[in-house]
C-alpha cells in the first residue's frame, strides 16, 4: 500500500486537522447507523452507543499519529474479533468507513484550504471536499461489492462442502451400518454353532477384507470341525473295538485261570499220589530186606527174594525220580 514513513509523516502533519474533525464525523456516523434497523440492533442503549464512539474516537485519533505498531494491530484485531462476534457484516463497516472519511477529509481541506490576503479561505474548498468525498465513496462501494462477491462465494463454497462432506458422511455411515449389520449377523451366526454361513456378496467394498477374512477363517474351522468329527468317528470305532477285545481277553484270561487252577489242582494231587507210592515203595524195601535176612538161607526162595527186591528197588528209584519231576512241575506252576 506504500503507506512507509513519508506517507505516515503526511498522516502526522495533518494530525491536528484530523483530531479536530472525528468528533462531528462520528457523530454523523451513529446518526446514519440508527438510521438502519440491522446496525442500531447492535446497541442496547444510547449509553451503549457513546461508550463505542469513545472507543472509536480513542482508534481513530491513534490512526492521526501515523503510527501502526503492535499497538494498532491489537486494537484493530480486538474490532475485527467483536464484529465477528456480534455478526456485522462487512458492507455495514465498510459503509461507516465512506461517511467517516467524507468527513475527516473535508476538515483536513477545509483546514488546509489557501487563503488570501485577508485571512479568508478562498472559494472552492466545499466542492474539492464533495469531490474526493465521492471518489472515496465510489472506492469503498467497488471494495465493498468484491468483498460482498468473495464472501458470498466462499460461503456458498462452504455450504457445498459441508453438503458433499455431509452426503460422504451419510454414505459412510450407510455402509457402515450396512456392514456393521452383516458382521454382526455373520457372529450370531457362528456363536449358534453354524459354520456353514458365510458373509453376504454384497458388503461395502472398504469392509471386503473383513468379508473374505471371515468367510476364510468359517471355511477353515468348517473343514477343521469335518476333520474332528471324522477322528472322533473312528476314534469311537477303535475304542469299541478294544473295549470288545478287552473283554474277549478278560474273559479268556478268567477261563485261562480257571484251566490253570483245576490242572494246578490235578497236578497236586498227582504229586500227592506219586509220594505216597513212594512211601509205600519204602515199606516194600524194609520189608523186603527183612524177608531176605530171615530167608538167607532159604536157596532158591532166597535168590527169587533176591531178585524182586532188586526189581522192586528199581522200581522204586524211577518213581522217586518222577516224583521230583511232577514236584517241579507243580512248583513252576
Amino acid at each position: 500500500m506504500q503507506l512507509g514513513p513519508e506517507a505516515q509523516a503526511h498522516i502526522r502533519s495533518a494530525g491536528e486537522a484530523l483530531g479536530k474533525s472525528i468528533p462531528d464525523a462520528l457523530d454523523a456516523f451513529y446518526a446514519q447507523l440508527r438510521a438502519f434497523p440491522e446496525t442500531k440492533a447492535f446497541f442496547s442503549s444510547e449509553q451503549h452507543v457513546e461508550a463505542a464512539k469513545q472507543r472509536q474516537a480513542r482508534h481513530w485519533s491513534g490512526i492521526a499519529t501515523g503510527q501502526f505498531d503492535e499497538t494498532y494491530v491489537g486494537a484493530v484485531t480486538q474490532v475485527g474479533k467483536v464484529h465477528a462476534r456480534i455478526g456485522l457484516e462487512p458492507r455495514w463497516y465498510i459503509g461507516g468507513y465512506a461517511l467517516i472519511l467524507e468527513k475527516l477529509l473535508a476538515g483536513v481541506l477545509e483546514a488546509r484550504w489557501p487563503k488570501n490576503a485577508l485571512g479568508r479561505r478562498m472559494p472552492g474548498a466545499a466542492e474539492r471536499s464533495a469531490e474526493i468525498g465521492a471518489i472515496v465513496k465510489a472506492a469503498l462501494l467497488d471494495m465493498d461489492y468484491a468483498i460482498t462477491v468473495y464472501l458470498e462465494a466462499s460461503e456458498e463454497a462452504r455450504l457445498k462442502m459441508e453438503a458433499e462432506v455431509r452426503a460422504v458422511e451419510q454414505a459412510q455411515a450407510a455402509d457402515r451400518d450396512k456392514a456393521i449389520a452383516c458382521v454382526s449377523e455373520s457372529m450370531a451366526a457362528l456363536a449358534d454353532g453354524d459354520l456353514t454361513h458365510r458373509m453376504s456378496a454384497d458388503i461395502p467394498a472398504e469392509y471386503a477384507q473383513i468379508r473374505d477374512h471371515f468367510n476364510a477363517a468359517a471355511e477353515r474351522l468348517q473343514q477343521m470341525a469335518s476333520t474332528i468329527k471324522t477322528t472322533s468317528a473312528s476314534i469311537a470305532a477303535s475304542s469299541q473295538e478294544i473295549n470288545s477285545g478287552a473283554q474277549d481277553l478278560s474273559m479268556r484270561t478268567e477261563q485261562q485261570a480257571s484251566a490253570l487252577e483245576e490242572s494246578a489242582a490235578t497236578t497236586e494231587q498227582l504229586a500227592a499220589s506219586v509220594k505216597t507210592s513212594s512211601q509205600a515203595s519204602r515199606e516194600s524195601v524194609a520189608l523186603a530186606d527183612e524177608a531176605a535176612h530171615v530167608a538167607r538161607t532159604g536157596g532158591d526162595i532166597v535168590r527169587d527174594a533176591v531178585e524182586a527186591m532188586a526189581r522192586i528197588e528199581g522200581a522204586s528209584k524211577r518213581i522217586s525220580e518222577i516224583t521230583d519231576v511232577i514236584d517241579g512241575i507243580a512248583f513252576q506252576t
